[in-house]
């Protein structure tokens, strides 16, 4: 494609920014030509955040204050620096003025170009909203009014409160609470609220004392709850929690009860914590640098484990982070080693690429290539490669056991595809059993449409493909969970986690198996393992019962396990999956052994459905 040399300046300027980095070269040129250049002398004022915004602007050259309303400076811009974009996202009001701090030439593009590129380019959308989400929760701290501590309570409620009478059963009480997914019921009277019961009280009050079944819900509930109004804020609601360590919180609308909220719901809501880190990793320049950034990341677990976050979550906050780092070291490595030669796309395999890591995690990853590369194209993208996975490892992320790393997994498109085509035609037991991580890609970082060309491909090849199912569902009951006869555990022997339970190979690992046959075998594109179960509610893959059993399952078991890595980190040792039964309470005990009969129950499905091809 020819370009003038004016506009082949602005491309390969935004070709060093981040994220214009990461668009193909068509899209770029589409910006560049769709560009407003203007240039303003020192102390020229552009905007203020009250004005009618319709612009993302670019520095140039110069530098830009934004200040604001008081006139303190909130951030400086200098070149390749943005601004103005949060009015462009959001109505939100951001109060804040842009002045040039000295002569500065601006590119201005307009927001129905930056629309454009987003909707077709969802890894520079994400940028976008992630900074924006940042600036939104914090706007470089000199926003007043945080949002997700102002946040009106009524605004957090997603359902109608879920109730029961006092003189229901415990029982009823308990399946109640499974038919709704709660983990606390609101105990009325006549419309009034007298009590809450939470899965706690269940444990404590009842199956610790050895009470029957039939206790009426009024003599374990716990009476007169704090409440809070609606209108008030979701501040009020953390600091009342917190100082009265309470999990649960009715609130009322004018005295009527109209819901509850719950310290997850917090955590969803003050995901701040998130998004700061990673705009702190962002801004660093070595890996040594993201390390002590990253150092902070163990904290974040551990309150969101204390939040009662679910598993689910937490492995998508987590997964985040990495994410970023990620993210960071590619961008530093093309600072090193220069623009890369061709568009590729970074790749995360195992739980990355299923967003479902934990406080202990090693890299799985490879580099997906445009076209085969030359000599000195792959002496670029090695270097990268190693560059990048050696900063993980310094930043905590160890290398992968089996070296699915991008150092040695780099491949093109082409490559890529004969390499799946020859593990879906010819499926080895053994081969599958070391690659099934590869069918859990996701995108991290570069071209979309070369990495979803990829996946596409393996989808198409892998559905009614009877004999490669088979082979898959095989390896998926590679692993048994550890329910012996009489449903005791079944415990590891010998070695250093002697009288244990393997809760990741044991436990998730055969519901993430079971679950990528099943994805493989109907087109679903979904990685999470949560999101697969639902995903596949709509096809004859797995009834709906069974579908939320292996759900439930797995976010207890991950639960447990989070539970378990928090407490050790707490402790100061290093967080592993291997959880001593007798630290365990009854309840926790008697929902792991009901999650591991769902488990084995599953595993006998899969096995009559797909087992006969061999």
């Amino acid at each position: 494609m020819s370009i003038s040399p004016e506009l082949h300046d602005i491309v390969e300027f935004l070709q060093k920014q981040h994220p214009f980095s990461i668009l193909p070269l068509d899209a770029v040129t589409y910006v560049a030509k769709n560009l407003e250049i203007t240039y303003m002398q020192k102390k020229t004022h552009i905007f203020s955040s009250g004005d009618d915004n319709s612009y993302l602007y670019i520095v140039r050259t110069g530098a830009v204050d934004i200040t604001d309303k008081n006139g303190n400076l909130a951030e400086r811009c200098g070149e390749g620096d943005f601004f103005g974009f949060p009015s462009v996202l959001t109505e939100i009001p951001t109060h804040f003025n842009a002045d040039t701090l000295e002569d500065t030439l601006l590119y201005i593009l307009h927001t129905s170009t930056f629309h454009d590129i987003r909707r077709n380019h969802p890894d520079f959308d994400q940028h976008f909203v992630m900074v924006h989400s940042e600036k939104v929760l914090d706007t470089r701290k000199t926003r007043s009014d945080n949002v997700a501590l102002t946040t009106r309570i009524r605004h957090m409620l997603s359902r109608p409160p879920i109730t029961i009478m006092p003189q229901e059963t415990v029982q009823s009480a308990a399946q109640k609470m499974q038919t709704e997914r709660a983990s606390s019921l609101l105990v009325v009277q006549d419309t009034k609220l007298i009590g809450i019961l939470t899965d706690r009280d269940i444990r404590n009050r009842l199956v610790v004392k050895g009470l029957p079944y039939d206790t009426p819900v009024s003599e374990i509930l716990t009476p007169n709850p704090m409440t809070i109004e609606a209108s008030r804020q979701s501040l009020e609601a953390h600091i009342l929690m917190s100082q009265h360590t309470i999990h649960h919180l009715p609130v009322l609308d004018d005295g009527e009860l109209v819901g509850l909220i719950t310290t997850t719901d917090l955590m969803r809501l003050q995901s701040s914590s998130s998004v700061h880190l990673i705009g702190e990793i962002s801004k660093q320049n070595s890996p040594s640098d993201i390390a002590k950034i990253l150092s902070r990341l163990s904290r974040l677990v551990v309150s969101l484990v204390d939040a009662d976050a679910t598993a689910y979550d937490i492995g998508q906050i987590i997964t985040q982070v990495t994410d970023a780092v990620t993210r960071r070291l590619l961008q530093l490595a093309e600072i090193k080693f220069g623009v890369a030669p061709m568009p590729y796309a970074w790749l995360a395999f195992g739980s990355q690429g299923r967003q479902e890591q934990t406080a202990r995690t090693d890299q799985d990853n490879g580099l997906l290539l445009a076209r085969n590369p030359s000599q000195d194209e792959k002496a670029y993208f090695d270097s990268v490669a190693t560059f990048v996975c050696d900063g993980l490892h310094t930043c905590g992320y160890e290398y992968c056991s089996g070296d699915v790393m991008a150092t040695k997994w780099c491949f093109s498109l082409e490559a890529w595809q004969d390499k799946f085509s020859h593990w879906l035609k010819i499926p080895d037991p053994q081969d599958l059993l070391y690659v099934s991580i590869f069918f859990d890609m996701r995108l991290v970082e570069g071209d979309f449409e070369l990495a979803d060309t990829l996946k596409e491909g393996i989808l198409t090849q892998a559905k009614d493909n009877a004999v490669f199912l088979s082979s898959m569902a095989q390896n998926a009951l590679g692993f048994q969970p550890p329910l012996g006869f009489f449903r005791r555990f079944v415990l590891e022997k010998g070695g250093e986690h002697h009288n244990t339970l393997d809760l990741k190979h044991k436990g998730v690992t055969p519901i993430i198996d079971m679950t990528r046959v099943y994805s493989l075998a109907y087109g679903i594109d979904e990685t999470n393992t949560t999101d697969r179960l639902k995903a596949l509610v709509p096809t004859p893959a797995i009834a709906t019962a069974d579908g939320a059993n292996l759900s439930d399952a797995l976010e207890f078991i991950g639960y447990v396990r989070l539970q378990h890595q928090g407490k050790q980190i707490v402790n100061g040792d290093s967080p592993n999956n291997f959880v001593n039964p007798d630290e365990l309470s009854s309840f926790e005990r008697q929902h792991l052994k009901t999650a591991f009969d769902i488990v084995r129950r599953m595993q006998s499905t899969l096995a009559s459905r797909y087992l006969s091809h061999f």
